[in-house]
């Protein structure tokens, strides 16, 4: 493990010695927010501290995962995870060959106990990569339009929030689409979007660290509800 920089949140930890999808892997994400849920610490909600639904949903998956840890390794992959999976090594060979940028693995970035992420490569000192290897029908609407699926705009950010690198490369890649197989776009880091994670970020840390303190709480006492 090495130590690489700081950012909005303090040092980040660059755990190199992990491969992803592994039980090693799993078990550093649990309890973690990560890049593909990000996204629900940048909704405006209508809760008193101003987060969403869907933060709360995802801290309360949290707080389960701090508590109890992961018990099970999720084997079962849909088509799509496992097709992107299947073609992401193909897909840094292609974007190396276009670039020229040698693409790092790393397993986990973590940031304290409550956050990380798992980039897709590293790129140098200071870059990284996302790689999504969509379906035809969502290849040809990239390639038509450019707008990128805010989910995979905030997992770009988040990578770059917690790394504290200064960019990120977006690929799509298709091996079906001859001479357009591979589009690459640079995104920078969005402050506005980082300000919104620090304000979230400090919210959602008292809530979900309430939420375990009551459990440790009640669960030296005994505690039962009865209705």
């Amino acid at each position: 493990m090495k130590v690489e920089g700081t950012n909005h949140l303090g040092a980040n930890t660059y755990h190199y010695d992990i491969i992803q999808n592994t039980d090693e892997w799993h078990q550093i994400r649990c309890g973690r927010i990560g890049g593909t849920s990000s996204n629900t610490l940048l909704v405006k909600g209508k809760t008193e501290d101003g987060l969403g639904v869907g933060a709360y949903t995802m801290m309360y998956q949290k707080a389960d995962e701090l508590i109890n840890g992961v018990s099970d390794v999720e084997e079962l992959k849909n088509y799509a995870q496992q097709r992107g999976h299947d073609l992401e090594p193909v897909a840094k060979e292609r974007y190396t060959n276009v670039t020229g940028n040698i693409v790092h693995d790393v397993g986990y970035i973590s940031q304290g106990l409550l956050f990380g992420t798992s980039p897709d490569g590293l790129i140098n000192d200071d870059g990284g990569v996302e790689i999504k290897c969509p379906l035809g029908k969502e290849y040809v609407r990239y390639m038509d339009n450019l707008e990128i699926d805010v989910k995979y705009y905030a997992q770009v950010q988040w990578s770059m929030y917690i790394s504290g690198r200064k960019w990120w490369d977006f690929v799509y890649f298709n091996p079906k689409f001859e001479n357009c197989d591979i589009i690459i776009r640079r995104y920078s880091p969005d402050v506005k979007v980082f300000d919104l994670w620090n304000k979230n970020i400090k919210i959602y840390e008292q809530r979900i660290t309430k939420i375990i303190d009551d459990y440790n709480e009640k669960r030296e006492k005994g505690y039962t509800i009865l209705l």
